[in-house]
């Protein structure tokens, strides 16, 4: 679902192709442009004369009439101003100006970084070679496995000699180090071998800047990176959020190359699934999106949801369908010897699947 409250913009670009780029993805992600200026002097007349305290300016530095007096004063009277480079604009009275991004995706991770006023300033990609795979876990409901996928994940991948990252990202209720028994879990901020070829770490709110920045060099040690990112809700606000609890999804979509959601088909699965794929459908996020059925006992009476799921997501082109089945009992004797799938019940119709959908992310 898009925001309650859609953000407002107004652009002040001089070079016609990067307004109507940078406009025309506005307006992809549920935005409304209020004023497309075409100089600084019809530009204040607006500002004047509407309501401009939560409008977001986009203006670029040879704007007709652009002085640094002001660019200051529209700093005053705005929400947020984004300054881009010009070539025929005067850098040297606007060195805080920015290149306009060379594709949607990367325009879009720079508004919500910049919307943010972040905990941590936007570092997606530094100056190291990726090497992880990244595929991130997340629901649309609480409490259906993403934690129980995440570390039979991890461990699968970790089994066929894989270097592997298992991250816990729970904003409130971190659950890795409980279930495998790995105590002090959150007394370092960095990855911790816990199995051969296994690592884990767990994202903290007292030091959520080193986790991130710890996760950016993740990506060039390790072969795959399974991050737990729990219950999506709210995605248009958590993306753009002043939040701590926000920073892992942020990360995510903007680096993670998968990103796989898990759902019921009950009646209460298909409706918080309905509200998520809407908000998908107009919040760009640069993962591919796969869905997972969960399996539930008595789904017969729930006849036709099946078909209901597939109309959710088929409209979002995900990148693969996956089903898990239920499996309660080899499920919980792991929890409850703090052991995983593969360690408690190699046999088990659910380490089995896991296994599978192990097996295709390594090939």
């Amino acid at each position: 679902m898009a925001e309650a409250h859609p953000q407002i913009a107004i652009t002040a670009i001089r070079d016609a192709d990067s307004e109507g780029f940078i406009a025309s993805t506005l307006f992809s992600q549920g935005w409304s442009i209020n004023f497309r200026a075409l100089d600084c002097q019809s530009l204040l007349a607006f500002l004047k004369e509407g309501e401009s305290a939560q409008c977001v300016l986009l203006i670029s530095s040879d704007c007709e009439g652009l002085t640094p007096e002001t660019l200051l004063h529209l700093r005053k009277v705005t929400k947020q101003v984004i300054l881009f480079q010009s070539s025929a604009g005067d850098h040297s009275h606007y060195p805080d100006a920015i290149e306009v991004p060379d594709s949607s995706l990367n325009l879009i991770a720079l508004i919500r970084g910049t919307l943010r006023s972040p905990l941590i300033r936007p570092t997606p990609h530094r100056d190291v070679a990726k090497r992880a795979k990244i595929i991130a876990i997340g629901s649309s409901s609480g409490g259906i496995g993403c934690t129980t996928l995440a570390i039979n994940l991890a461990s699968e991948i970790a089994a066929q000699n894989r270097k592997c990252l298992l991250v816990d990202a729970h904003a409130f209720t971190p659950s890795i180090a409980a279930l495998l028994g790995q105590r002090g879990l959150q007394e370092s901020n960095e990855p911790r071998q816990i199995a051969p070829g296994l690592w884990a770490q767990e994202l903290t709110n007292t030091e959520i800047s080193e986790g991130i920045e710890s996760l950016n060099r993740s990506t060039s040690d390790f072969d795959f990176m399974i991050i737990d990112i729990g219950t999506i809700r709210d995605l248009a606000a958590n993306l753009t959020g002043r939040r701590w609890s926000s920073e892992a999804l942020i990360w995510v979509s903007n680096a993670a190359d998968e990103l796989i959601l898990l759902s019921t088909i009950d009646h209460l699965g298909i409706a918080r699934l309905k509200t998520l794929a809407a908000e998908l459908s107009t919040n760009s996020i640069k993962p591919a999106i796969s869905f997972l059925h969960i399996q539930r006992p008595l789904e017969k009476r729930t006849t036709g949801n099946s078909e209901k799921f597939l109309k959710l997501v088929t409209p979002l082109r995900p990148h693969r369908i996956l089903q898990l089945p239920h499996d309660s009992r080899s499920l919980h004797a792991a929890e409850s010897e703090q052991l995983t799938l593969l360690e408690s019940n190699e046999k088990s119709p659910l380490r089995k699947a896991i296994a599978r959908i192990a097996g295709e992310l390594i090939s």
